[in-house]
């Protein structure tokens, strides 16, 4: 029954199209190198919330890879998308988090691209991993958007 919910809130994801974004934690091994495994989970856990209260119940999050979220945002334009994806990474550079009598900061950078004129699913990761990869070459804690053709 829960999968069948599911699956009907999502059929919009193919008609309507949709954004992907993909965040990683900038300077993660930095980051476990300092607080611990367990310091770098809670970061994680903690942009997981914060990006689960950002999004809508018909988008999509998973962790992807070690220290990288992304996110299926249905019917979302690019514009729309970069500006969620945004208001998530300035609100994570805003985070102070206590941890073991230490404040715990991170930053995120991002990658935005949508459906629009992508041909598959896999260029469309290209694309957005080619952002995210833009991003952090710009010096972190930006997100960068593309588009098919760029």
């Amino acid at each position: 029954m829960l999968f069948k919910k599911s699956s009907e809130k999502r059929k919009s994801f193919v008609i309507k199209g949709f954004s992907l974004v993909i965040f990683d934690i900038d300077d993660f091994k930095k980051l476990n190198d300092t607080y611990g495994h367990e310091g770098g989970d809670l970061s994680l856990k903690v942009l997981s919330r914060l990006i689960l209260k950002r999004i809508r119940s018909v988008d999509l999050a998973a962790r992807w890879g070690g220290d990288e979220i992304i996110l299926g945002l249905v019917g979302a334009n690019a514009s729309d998308a970069f500006k969620i994806a945004n208001d998530i990474r300035e609100k994570t550079a805003k985070l102070k988090i206590k941890y073991l009598n230490k404040i715990l900061s991170f930053t995120v950078s991002g990658g935005v691209a949508d459906s629009h004129r992508a041909k598959s699913f896999n260029d469309l990761f290209r694309l957005v991993d080619k952002a995210l990869y833009k991003a952090k070459k710009q010096g972190k804690n930006k997100i960068v958007g593309l588009s098919v053709g760029a």
